[in-house]
């Protein structure tokens, strides 16, 4: 499997940015291992399924169809206070669409930092990924302060019609729009 490397996420205004790798999967689990937020993901609070979590997404950050990356979100103090990820991604030029997530822990929830953290994610995969036209996020229907923030980033909810919408919302943001609030 050939090294597809993914560009560097510079650092945004308040906020410093650490690729997610094996060195440093021990952060991730500390971050969530008590949290009982019922939306972080269930891998994130047993170091073991952390480990394996992280081995699978270094896997897929090499594949051509289905690429990702995850990054730490640091303050400028370097204090880990979440994860910022983006999957789905084809490096295929007739590929026009990828997703993206985002976890914080409690401590730093509600100061803006998964606003920050996002939109400078959506810079950073509009520039350096010119074929991607529409960007998706998806969450569950009761985690309103997440839909409430990718409502804030101009996403829009156009899939009522999915067969999974009982169980996601899901978010589309397109090109243009999020030209709009850059």
């Amino acid at each position: 499997m050939s090294n597809i490397p993914f560009p560097k996420l510079s650092p945004s205004p308040k906020l410093h940015y650490e690729r997610l790798s094996l060195d440093n999967f021990e952060h991730l689990y500390q971050l969530f291992k008590d949290d009982q937020n019922p939306y972080i993901l269930e891998d994130f609070k047993n170091r073991q399924d952390t480990k394996n979590y992280v081995k699978e997404r270094l896997e897929v950050t090499q594949s051509v169809n289905r690429s990702g990356c995850d990054w730490f979100i640091k303050t400028q103090d370097q204090t880990y206070a979440g994860i910022l990820h983006l999957y789905e991604l084809s490096r295929k030029k007739n590929a026009d669409s990828c997703c993206i997530g985002i976890s914080i822990t409690k401590s730093f929830r509600c100061q803006g930092i998964g606003s920050e953290a996002i939109q400078h994610l959506l810079n950073y995969i509009f520039e350096h990924f010119e074929h991607i036209k529409t960007v998706t996020a998806y969450t569950k229907p009761d985690n309103i302060k997440m839909a409430s923030l990718l409502k804030k980033l101009n996403f829009s909810t156009p899939y009522d019609d999915l067969i999974d919408s009982e169980i996601y919302t899901f978010f589309t943001l397109t090109k243009s729009m999020s030209n709009d609030c850059m």
